[in-house]
């Protein structure tokens, strides 16, 4: 952003578009430093859009999830359990950032837009207080996962214990 805001400036505004990844709407387990790094994007984008709004510069971010690329080629029914139930194509998150760069989203800046088949829809905060003595994965995570678990479809239920 530093790199083009003057010249954005004197052209008398513009768009940028930042890309994330739904690491930075909400926790993933055993990704602390990724989820930290797309969580400062998200952070990076709203401060940008209140900062350069002034100079006609709009800042927004997309957020994708499950997309099958050649450097992560998902198998077709790998995220069946999404409310689309399929993992997405990276054409969907162009036809997103296309529309953020647009005039007909002149009035969107700081804004998040996920790309991901419902995924964030499903993430919920944990129900249950951290547990004083577990191991492994459940001590991480306080016995629940914010994450969506694939073999149940839903949200762990930790009510329970």
């Amino acid at each position: 952003m530093r790199a083009v805001a003057e010249d954005m400036r004197r052209a008398g505004g513009g768009a940028i578009v930042n890309i994330s990844s739904v690491g930075g709407l909400g926790g993933m387990p055993g990704a602390i430093a990724y989820g930290s790094t797309k969580w400062a994007v998200r952070g990076l984008t709203r401060s940008a859009a209140v900062e350069l709004g002034p100079d006609g510069i709009r800042v927004n971010a997309v957020f994708p999830g499950p997309i099958s690329t050649s450097m992560l080629p998902f198998p077709e029914d790998s995220f069946d359990y999404l409310p689309l139930a399929r993992v997405g194509a990276p054409a969907e998150v162009a036809a997103v950032v296309l529309f953020l760069l647009s005039d007909e989203s002149s009035f969107v800046t700081g804004a998040e837009y996920a790309v991901d088949g419902g995924l964030t829809g499903m993430m919920q905060a944990p129900t249950a207080p951290v547990r004083q003595s577990t191991t492994g994965s459940e001590a991480r995570h306080g016995g629940s996962t914010a994450w969506p678990q694939r073999a149940a479809g839903v949200h762990a239920d930790v009510s329970a214990r």
